[in-house]
């Protein structure tokens, strides 16, 4: 723009000498006859029209000039805008920074000297520069003007940080990226926090408190989901319930403290001696409840043996219980004892009716495969 005005500035006085040097030329001859008069027609006459000319320069020349202040207002307002900004603003060339606000500097930890000229996806934690790089190829490719994404960025100090960015192409067809880049660590953070307890509260509702197995209230959520898998591929499912034999003689006689001794000391019992797949519940007070999928009646019923015979030790472990412990048990199975969850559990109880009645420290089957009580 000064080029401009030099240019209409250097026109001017031009088109003035040329108006001097005609004025002087015309004085030196007779004003009313020969060519000197016709000379010095001519001359009025460029003056007029270098006088028109004059005046739409200056005008011009004062219209550049009031561009020129506008262009440096709107500068000084945009780099005062951009350097005060509360996010973190780029610039990016050929996938590298070329430009960056102080706060982005604030952000990454690292002056603008140390981010000028370097790779935008160097800065990324390693298991998101794939993805870097995949968006800025498409930008590169001109697949789309905008786009909005968070990653996590490694900081000068090593802090993993997350970020959200809101990247557009920079003017029409253009390849550079204008990055507008806001620190959501916090709020990330809290969101993490709010899933971590959402998931222990979620643990809670489906474990019981005092001896850590699942309850009730996933046994009615998971089993039926379990059946309905093994009748898909016709396979059974064991179900062993489990009684603790005398267990409020045990809150009677040694307080509810050795009562939950007892119970915790069973749970985990349960735990060490049931396969890594098979569930283990909690049922109510002394009873428990044991899901062995692809297991037959004849296996589950050999696991409940084992069990009762784990149990009777159960006193060397929990101080101040009389000597010998023994529990009952009831065996079902899918899909020969019952089809649906209710039907089962009806089953396996049926089946622990009749051990207890047998005389306790038993194992039986459901009536519908024969009620049979064993006794190692």
């Amino acid at each position: 723009m000064p080029d401009a005005t030099t240019s209409a500035q250097a026109e001017i006085a031009r088109l003035q000498g040329i108006i001097t040097a005609l004025m002087d030329r015309a004085r030196l001859g007779t004003l009313a006859q020969g060519p000197d008069y016709n000379l010095l027609q001519a001359a009025l006459k460029l003056e007029e029209q270098v006088q028109k000319r004059t005046t739409e320069l200056a005008v011009a020349l004062r219209d550049n000039q009031e561009m020129v202040r506008a262009l440096r207002q709107s500068e000084s307002m945009y780099h005062s805008l951009v350097n005060q900004s509360l996010v973190g603003i780029a610039i990016v060339e050929e996938g590298r920074f070329a430009y960056v606000n102080p706060r982005l500097c604030e952000i990454a930890g690292y002056p603008a000297a140390a981010l000028r000229g370097r790779s935008a996806i160097e800065f990324a934690a390693p298991e998101y520069q794939a993805q870097l790089r995949e968006r800025l190829e498409r930008r590169r490719l001109g697949e789309g003007s905008r786009s909005h994404y968070q990653v996590q960025y490694l900081r000068a100090d090593g802090k993993r940080i997350d970020i959200e960015v809101h990247s557009n192409l920079a003017g029409d067809g253009g390849q550079a990226l204008v990055l507008v880049i806001q620190d959501i660590t916090e709020r990330c953070n809290a969101e993490r926090q709010v899933l971590r307890m959402q998931e222990q509260l979620r643990e809670l509702a489906v474990h019981d408190p005092l001896t850590g197995l699942y309850n009730r209230r996933h046994l009615v959520e998971q089993l039926p989901r379990e059946l309905l898998l093994a009748g898909q591929q016709q396979e059974p499912v064991g179900i062993v319930m489990c009684d603790l034999d005398h267990f409020k003689s045990v809150n009677d006689r040694h307080g509810h403290l050795a009562g939950d001794r007892l119970l915790q000391a069973t749970a985990e019992l349960l735990r060490l001696n049931t396969r890594p797949h098979d569930s283990c519940y909690r049922f109510g007070g002394e009873e428990f409840l044991l899901v062995l999928p692809r297991a037959d009646s004849d296996e589950a019923s050999r696991m409940a043996q084992r069990l009762r015979a784990a149990i009777g030790t159960l006193t060397s472990e929990v101080d101040g219980l009389p000597a010998p412990m023994s529990a009952s048990f009831g065996v079902a199975s899918f899909p020969g004892d019952g089809r649906s969850m209710d039907c089962l559990l009806a089953a396996a109880d049926a089946a622990l009716y009749v051990a207890k009645a047998d005389g306790r420290n038993r194992v039986a089957t459901a009536p519908g495969s024969g009620a049979m009580a064993l006794r190692a």
